[in-house]
């Protein structure tokens, strides 16, 4: 396992995966820039108390919600509501960079033990 960890190929392709992952939830979070009406109507369906109960997450621990955007769908309720809270674009970017790069390693080390 220490080979894996220290193959630069491997590291090239989870960066290069977790860059494009993270540039793939920008429109999640210029959604969320548009207004909190306007995603209310997008995703009737949530009720105004979870996007409340985002907002709320993101006021107290700021952008450190991001670490699990990597989960789908809550990924994207997380990055919508991101937008939503007023989160930098930069500090969004990073965030979910960290989440992207854990979840690939994650997926490299569980493929590694299957093959």
């Amino acid at each position: 396992m220490i080979d894996l960890l220290s193959d630069p190929k491997i590291w090239l392709v989870v960066l290069i995966l977790s860059v494009w992952g993270s540039v793939a939830r920008l429109p999640n979070y210029y959604l969320g820039n548009r207004g909190k009406e306007q995603i209310e109507t997008l995703y009737p369906r949530i009720k105004p108390e979870m996007w409340q109960r985002a907002l709320g997450s993101y006021e107290r621990l700021g952008p450190l919600p991001l670490l699990i955007s990597s989960i789908p769908i809550l990924g994207s309720f997380l990055t919508v509501a991101a937008g939503m809270a007023g989160i930098r674009r930069n500090s969004f970017l990073f965030w979910v960079g960290v989440s992207k790069i854990i979840r690939n390693w994650i997926l490299v080390l569980l493929l590694w033990q299957l093959f």
